[in-house]
């Protein structure tokens, strides 16, 4: 008889991190989407430069055509799919941990970004977004004058 043992430590880090955003996320802004429609959640860092924010999300196993970025209302959202088209039933599985199926990602961004001018590549399977700020939000050094 064969068992298909399934080890899932990421459902749990899932789970955690969705419990400690929902204790801190204002009330008002609550996006529980990523709960109602993702098998999975991509880890994500976030970064802020000089002159853009940056994305990276690990994004393992999931072909550039099955990943879907859009921005509408300073909202950008990332969803997409993995799933395992080499898996053969006919072998036996003792562990399956690789998750799989769709996710989606949604982040509120400053009023400062140009949404016009995001770029996106995934190399490596880690997706890189690079939002760039907008010329009004750039410090900007200003020049005293002397009358002397």
């Amino acid at each position: 008889m064969n068992y298909i043992a399934r080890y899932e430590p990421a459902s749990l880090v899932n789970e955690v991190n969705k419990i400690i955003e929902h204790a801190f996320r204002p009330l008002a802004n609550s996006d529980t989407s990523n709960i109602e429609t993702s098998q999975w959640i991509p880890a994500v860092d976030i970064r802020e430069e000089k002159n853009q924010f940056i994305i990276l999300a690990d994004l393992p196993g999931v072909d550039k055509s099955d990943v879907n970025i859009s921005m509408e209302n300073n909202i950008l959202t990332i969803k997409g799919h993995r799933f395992d088209q080499n898996k053969d039933e006919k072998h036996n599985y003792f562990r399956a941990e690789r998750v799989k199926g769709n996710f989606y990602r949604r982040f509120t961004l400053p009023d400062t970004v140009d949404g016009s001018k995001i770029e996106a590549k995934i190399q490596k399977g880690v997706l890189e977004i690079a939002i760039p700020k907008k010329e009004s939000a750039q410090p900007r050094l200003i020049k005293i004058q002397c009358d002397d």
